[in-house]
C-alpha cells in the first residue's frame, strides 16, 4: 500500500510537471508569435533649463482666456526648471502589407507640487505624488499612432495620428535619427489624417497628405454644430492638404548622404475660436517650405542643412478688439512672409559633435512650432536666433547634449503672436540647457 501511494504521488508530480511544461511551452510559443512582429522601445530624457528674458521696450499682449490686455514692462526676468520626457515607441508588422507605428508620450515638470488655483483634482497641490496611481484620471497621451498599408511595392496608404511632430532639423543637434517624417517648417505639430505615398527605388518619393481641421462642439451636440459671432454656421471640417516631394540618396551632391524635401501646405477658411470671445475669424493659409541636408560633405566630418518657408496668409473677419491673422483688419487682408535658417556641425569623432544653428523670420511670416520643447523657440523667431550645441554619445546608450540659444525678437502680435497688428519690440531671450537622454 505504501509503495502504491508513493507510486501514485510520483505519477501525479510527473503529470503535473509535464502539464506545467506543456503550458509553459504553449505560452512561450504565443509570446514568440507576438515577438515576431511587435517591438517596444523608447526614449527617456531628463532636462535642465536656465531661461532669461530681457524686455527693452514696453508692449501689450492679449490673454485669450479673458480677452483682456496684459502689459509687458521693461526689465529682465530669469527662471530655472527641470523636466522629464518619456516616449514609448511601438511597432508591429504583422504582414508584408501592413505595419503599425505608435508613440505614447509623457512630458512633465519634475515633482510639480504647487497649485495654480484650478478647481479640478488634477490641479490640486501635491497631486504629482499620486498621479497615475490614484483613481483621478485615465488620461494617456498618444503622440502618434498610424498604420501603413502597401498596395504595391511603390504605393502606400498611411492613416491615423501622423508622424508630423519633432521633424527635421530637430534631430540635428542631438545625435539622433529623424524623429518625425515631416520637417518643422512644413507641419510643426501633431496632425491626424491620411497620406498616400509613391516611392521609387531611385530615391524619389511623392506624398499627398489630407489633414482636415475639425470644429466639433465639446458639448457633443454635433447636429447643432457651431456658429460664429455673426450667427453663421461653421463647417465641421475644414479641408487641409499637403503635397510633398522627397529625395534621399547616398553619395550624391558631394556628400555621403543627401536629403531634400519640399512641401506645399494649404487650408481654406479655417474657423478660429467660434462661439467664443466674439470671434468670426477665418484663416486661409498657403505654406511652401523646403529642407535639405548634406552629411559628410566632400568626405569630411562636416554636416550642414538649409531650410526655409514662404507663407501667404489670408484673414477674413476678426477677433474683437484684436484683429485678424497677422493684421489689425477685421474685414479681409493678405500678408506675405518668409523665414529661413541653416545649421552646421563637425564630428570630432563618432561620439562627439559640435554645431550651430541660425534662424531668421520676417514680420509677416506665419510661423508656429507646437512641438517645441525649448524655452526659447528658435524656429518661430520674428527677428533672428542662434543655437550653439555640443553632443556626446557614451557607450551603451547614454547621450548628453549641452546647448545655448539666443533669440532676438523684433516684432510681436497681441494674441498667440499671430493675431493682430504687429508691434515693434526689443526682446532678448537666452536658454541654456543640458539634456540626459537614454534610448532603449
Amino acid at each position: 500500500m505504501k509503495k502504491l501511494l508513493i507510486l501514485g504521488m510520483s505519477s501525479m508530480f510527473a503529470f503535473s510537471a509535464a502539464a506545467q511544461t506543456l503550458e509553459e511551452r504553449v505560452e512561450a510559443l504565443e509570446y514568440a508569435g507576438y515577438e515576431n512582429y511587435t517591438k517596444v522601445g523608447g526614449r527617456l530624457e531628463y532636462r535642465f533649463d536656465s531661461y532669461t528674458r530681457e524686455i527693452k521696450d514696453d508692449y501689450t499682449v492679449v490673454n485669450t482666456n479673458t480677452n483682456s490686455g496684459e502689459a509687458r514692462s521693461t526689465g529682465k526676468q530669469a527662471a530655472g526648471y527641470q523636466r522629464v520626457f518619456l516616449n514609448l515607441n511601438i511597432s508591429s508588422i504583422p504582414s508584408d502589407k501592413l505595419s503599425f507605428y505608435g508613440k505614447l508620450s509623457m512630458a512633465k515638470y519634475v515633482n510639480h507640487f504647487n497649485t495654480d488655483g484650478g478647481t479640478s483634482p488634477e490641479d490640486s497641490a501635491f497631486n504629482d505624488l499620486s498621479r497615475g496611481i490614484s483613481a483621478s484620471s485615465s488620461s494617456l497621451f498618444v503622440e502618434r499612432a498610424f498604420a501603413n498599408y502597401a498596395f504595391s511595392k511603390n504605393l502606400t496608404l498611411t492613416f491615423g495620428r501622423l508622424p508630423t511632430s519633432h521633424g527635421a532639423p530637430r534631430q540635428f543637434s542631438s545625435n539622433e535619427a529623424k524623429k518625425g517624417n515631416y520637417p518643422v517648417l512644413s507641419f510643426g505639430g501633431n496632425w491626424d489624417g491620411m497620406a498616400l505615398s509613391y516611392g521609387l527605388e531611385s530615391g524619389h518619393a511623392f506624398k499627398l497628405v489630407y489633414t482636415p481641421v475639425s470644429s466639433v462642439p465639446f458639448n457633443g451636440q454635433m447636429l447643432d454644430g457651431l456658429s460664429d459671432s455673426s450667427g453663421d454656421k461653421v463647417d465641421v471640417n475644414s479641408p487641409a492638404y499637403a503635397l510633398i516631394y522627397e529625395f534621399d540618396k547616398a553619395n550624391f551632391a558631394g556628400s555621403r548622404n543627401f536629403y531634400f524635401t519640399a512641401t506645399y501646405f494649404t487650408v481654406k477658411d479655417m474657423p478660429t475660436l467660434p462661439s467664443s470671445t466674439g470671434s468670426n475669424l477665418y484663416l486661409s493659409l498657403d505654406r511652401t517650405s523646403f529642407y535639405s541636408e548634406f552629411s559628410g560633405i566632400k568626405g569630411s566630418n562636416f554636416d550642414v542643412y538649409l531650410h526655409g518657408v514662404s507663407t501667404v496668409t489670408k484673414s477674413k473677419g476678426g477677433l474683437t478688439g484684436v484683429g485678424g491673422w497677422l493684421t489689425s483688419s477685421t474685414d479681409s487682408d493678405t500678408k506675405n512672409g518668409t523665414a529661413m535658417g541653416f545649421g552646421a556641425k563637425y564630428s570630432l569623432n563618432s561620439k562627439i559633435k559640435l554645431g550651430l544653428e541660425y534662424f531668421t523670420g520676417s514680420e509677416d511670416a506665419f510661423l508656429y512650432d507646437s512641438a517645441n520643447q525649448d524655452a526659447a523657440s528658435i524656429y518661430t523667431t520674428y527677428g533672428n536666433a542662434q543655437h550653439l550645441f555640443y553632443s556626446h554619445s557614451f557607450e551603451g546608450g547614454l547621450d548628453i547634449v549641452l546647448g545655448h540659444i539666443i533669440r532676438n525678437s523684433d516684432t510681436t502680435r497681441k494674441a498667440f503672436n499671430l493675431i493682430g497688428a504687429s508691434s515693434d519690440i526689443d526682446n532678448i531671450e537666452t536658454n541654456t540647457y543640458a539634456k540626459f537622454i537614454s534610448k532603449f
